[in-house]
């Protein structure tokens, strides 16, 4: 009901020690799909955040590499049956809580959210509730700095970025 009430397709995910799983959650199935253990996953995310968090100038080959990695592992299993979906519910597990999606790389090279809007939920059954309740209602664009960079002009350069992202979505500032 969550899939068709919201016109998304839901991924779910269960971090195992020696396997994973995901579920795919569509209108009109429901599929699943062996994933790698929780240390290759793990790994792989850790070094995302990490690469994520020194920012662009400090980052190197590594981050893409293993962007690639975790979009290959965690989303290309499911890219076939996404085809009509243009919105991703991701509820995550482990440390896949910490994993911006929006931020893999697909084969293409394009970022997940160039393709799909993507919401989170911390269960199905959680998500579910605020629905039924209607306090999951309305839309939210937040964006915050929470490194508090010492630099003014790395700062600007955060909000010129944001600025020119929203202006080429059609919001106003």
């Amino acid at each position: 009901k969550i899939a068709q009430a919201e016109s998304a397709s839901v991924i779910a995910y269960f971090i195992g020690t020696r396997r994973s799983v995901m579920w795919l959650i569509s209108e009109n199935s429901l599929r699943m799909f062996a994933l790698p253990g929780a240390a290759w996953i793990n790994t792989r995310v850790s070094l995302v955040r990490k690469q994520l968090g020194q920012g662009a100038a400090e980052s190197s080959g590594s981050l893409e590499s293993a962007s690639r990695q975790l979009f290959d592992a965690l989303v290309l299993p499911a890219m076939p049956y996404l085809q009509k979906s243009t919105r991703l519910l991701v509820v995550p597990d482990g440390l896949l809580h910490f994993l911006p999606f929006e931020a893999l790389l697909d084969l293409g090279g394009r970022y997940v959210i160039e393709t799909f809007s993507v919401a989170y939920a911390p269960s199905l059954s959680t998500y579910g509730a605020l629905q039924r309740t209607g306090a999951a209602r309305g839309k939210l664009l937040a964006y915050g700095d929470p490194t508090y960079s010492t630099s003014q002009s790395e700062s600007n350069l955060h909000a010129s970025v944001v600025k020119r992202v929203l202006r080429s979505s059609g919001l106003t500032l």
